[in-house]
Parts: C-alpha cells; structure tokens; sequence
C-alpha cells in the first residue's frame, strides 16, 4: 500500500508544471485583457503564448471575443512547456524565483523607457497594465531559460549507474580495494538485493 501511496505522490509531482502553468498563464492573461495598455500593446506582447492563434482566425468584432480562443491556445501552449518542464524535474524554487525576479526587471526596464513614471502611466493607462504584461512576459522567458539550461543541467549532474565510481564514472567491475583507481575516490558500499 505504501508503494501505491508513493507512486501517487510521484506522479502528482511529475505534472506539477503542466497543470499550474497553464492556470497561471490563463489568469494572468485574463487579468492583463482588463488593462491591455495601449492599443492592446502590452496584452499582445505579454501573452506571447496564446496571442499566435490570433494571426491564424479573422475575427473583426474584437480582442474580447477572441480572449476565450487566445485562453485555450495559450493555456495549451503552456501546458506543453510545463509537460517538458516536469520531464526535466525543474525545481520549483528555482522556476518561482527565476520568475518573480525576470518579471521584476522587466516591469521595472519596461516603465524607466519612458522619460518619467507620468508618462508611462500616460501611455499604457495604470501600473496595472505593466505588472500583468510583467508577469506574463517574465513567465515565458522563464520558461525559454529554464528549457534551455535544464537539459544542459541534468546531462551534467547526470547519476553514473550502480558499478562505476560516483566521481569520475570509472567502471569497478570487479574492484574490491574499496578505492576507485582511477581517482582514488572511496567507494560505497552498494546494498545487494534482499539486503
């Protein structure tokens, strides 16, 4: 039973990327439509994910009669990159921090373009606006970033199985001086099966 128990809790985290992203990704996207910004600038830059089904559809009555298409491409797309995300075990605390601290820099580059803080707020309505963009900007290059380094990562830190030396990936077939001989690395005792 408690094998069962573990497998759940194991799957559970495995999709922990491709259900939360998608939401995320859908509020803030659903939130950023009520503060497009000018001229629905910064909803079509910070929804980057879902925005593309838009080029694909000719619809003249609107951004808000297309949003539930724009939710549904988006929260797909998004649902995608998480699938990737949970195959490469990302940690979470590394996505969250990455995200909040991208998405940080970007509202703050993004309001400083402008001569003064009245004139940004002139030109895209409210701080609203910029953090929503923020947030939904700074969540895709996350996601870009972590999609680039994670493989990278995992290769690098890649586990060498049962029988070869943890430090320098030496084969110890047959090895019984409990050194590695190539690095001199002490070697661990492996737990023989039914141990």
């Amino acid at each position: 039973m408690p094998t069962t128990k573990n497998n759940k809790r194991s799957k559970r985290h495995r999709m922990f990327y491709t259900w939360l992203l998608p939401v995320v990704w859908a509020v803030v996207a659903f939130a950023s439509a009520y503060y497009p910004g000018d001229e629905y600038g910064l909803l079509a830059t910070g929804s980057v994910m879902g925005i593309w089904v838009l080029f694909l559809v000719k619809n003249s009555s609107g951004i808000w009669a297309s949003l539930p298409l724009l939710l549904l491409a988006g929260g797909a797309s998004m649902a995608v990159v998480g699938l990737l995300l949970d195959l490469l075990r990302t940690p979470r605390r590394l996505w969250i921090v990455l995200w909040l601290v991208l998405a940080s820099l970007i509202c703050l580059v993004y309001i400083e373009s402008y001569p003064s803080y009245q004139r940004a707020m002139c030109k895209n309505g409210s701080l609203q606006a910029y953090i929503f963009f923020s947030l939904n900007a700074g969540l895709t290059v996350t996601c870009l970033i972590l999609l680039l380094i994670m493989p990278v990562w995992r290769i690098t830190h890649r586990k060498p199985p049962a029988g070869y030396c943890q430090n320098c990936n030496y084969d110890l077939t047959g090895n019984k001086s409990g050194t590695c001989p190539e690095c001199g690395e002490k070697i661990q005792p492996t737990a023989k099966p039914g141990e």
